[in-house]
């Protein structure tokens, strides 16, 4: 089986955080941590809603728009768009993964090249069939928990091969630096 592991990097100014910049230590960004080859198509695109929620009950609403923009001789392209309701900007995060093995050779923020995220280690703890039911529709689904060996960091996930890319269609986790949780769910795909 194939281990995806959705770890967003939230561009968050809001909850007092500081808004990071390149050099921020954070799993990978936007991305996944991919083994294998690659069979993703130029034009396959997700959303994704991920909110994050503080002890006090607010929330934080964020959108991920991933789309294949290119396959060149180096591999694939892929931009992801992060917006919110609560701030003007845009990020755009451009990564360019080799298919063959979904490691990340470039990674760029808002046109600024910056630093390869490290790759984490992962052990699956938990894994089943499962269906969820999510904004994007109702998905029978692999479940994963897992731990990445270094820190301890806890996810859920819920893949399927009915949705392009990643497959994701649910997650679950904590921001890592604050500990808040958050939840992601597929809102449309297009094949």
């Amino acid at each position: 089986m194939r281990l995806i592991t959705l770890s967003f990097v939230l561009l968050i100014n809001s909850f007092g955080y500081a808004k990071p910049n390149c050099f921020l230590n954070v799993s990978l960004p936007l991305s996944y941590v991919i083994e294998g080859p690659m069979d993703w198509k130029v034009g396959q695109q997700t959303t994704h809603q991920a909110t994050l929620t503080d002890s006090t009950g607010s929330q934080l609403v964020y959108y991920f728009e991933e789309t294949v923009k290119s396959d060149v001789q180096e591999g694939l392209w892929v931009q992801t768009i992060q917006s919110s309701d609560y701030e003007e900007q845009k990020d755009v995060f451009d990564i360019l993964y080799d298919k063959k093995t979904g490691q990340v050779l470039k990674y760029i923020i808002n046109g600024v090249n910056c630093s390869i995220p490290r790759k984490e280690k992962y052990r699956v703890l938990e894994t089943h069939s499962e269906n969820v039911t999510v904004k994007a529709g109702a998905f029978e689904s692999t479940y994963t928990k897992a731990e990445a060996r270094s820190t301890g960091f806890m996810f859920e996930n819920w893949i399927s091969p009915k949705i392009p890319m990643t497959g994701v269609v649910k997650s679950k986790s904590f921001e890592t630096e604050f500990k808040i949780p958050v939840e992601v769910e597929l809102l449309s795909f297009k094949m």
